[in-house]
């Protein structure tokens, strides 16, 4: 899903990892619509 060669993205994941699923969720979804308006 995710690429590991951005450093953003390592920090997302380690963020999502220690956060609860709706806030992953929440980070995800943020991420997909930057990446349909990029």
């Amino acid at each position: 899903m995710f690429e590991g060669s951005d450093p953003a993205v390592l920090l997302m994941q380690r963020m999502c990892s220690a956060a609860r699923a709706e806030a992953c969720a929440s980070a995800a979804r943020l991420v997909a619509v930057g990446d349909m308006v990029a």
